[in-house]
Order: structure tokens, then sequence, then C-alpha cells
């Protein structure tokens, strides 16, 4: 375990590593608590997210690959920017680049 605290102090001091900590931010109106790992063995990102109300609680993990191309960032990253563009494009072609 590399760092254990409140999810703004984390994005300060890791902020290439936890878009998912300000996602779940953004969502929630609320500072998550982390823990960050670091394990030189595992060839994915993995997070697990939990959620605990009243009501029930829900435990989620994600094991993203990391990209072909950029092994620093998750294969699901790239596809996500290309669908949003699709979405924000009306379907029309974007052309980046000469």
């Amino acid at each position: 375990k590399i760092f254990e605290g409140n999810g703004a102090i984390a994005v300060k001091l890791f902020p290439s590593n936890v878009n998912v900590t300000t996602t779940l931010a953004l969502a929630s109106g609320k500072i998550p608590w982390v823990e960050i790992y670091a394990d030189p063995l595992l060839n994915r990102n993995v997070h697990e997210i939990e959620v605990e109300s009243e009501a029930s609680k829900i435990c989620i993990k994600v094991e993203n690959l990391p990209h072909p191309d950029n092994p620093k960032t998750s294969y699901l990253a790239g596809l996500s920017v290309i669908q949003l563009l699709k979405q924000l494009s009306g379907g029309t072609n974007i052309v980046v680049g000469t």
C-alpha cells in the first residue's frame, strides 16, 4: 500500500492515477476514502469500489487492461473517448491531424 486517506489528497499526490477518485467525487458530491496499491506483478489496473448506505452495500471490482499502444493508460479509456466523440459529432466524421 502506497497511500491511504482522503481522495482530495490522493488527487494531489497521484494526479495521473486517480481518475476514478475524481469520477466518484463528481458523481456522489463527496470526497471518497482512497487506498492505492502498487503491485508490479499485475498487468492491469484494478479498481475496487465499495458504497455503503442504510439500505445496501455495493461492491464493484473493475480490471482494466492496458492499451496496446500506451500501457500507461487503460484500453477502456481510449474506447470511451472514441465513443464520446462519436456521440458529440452526431455521427459525422471527425478528422484529427492532417
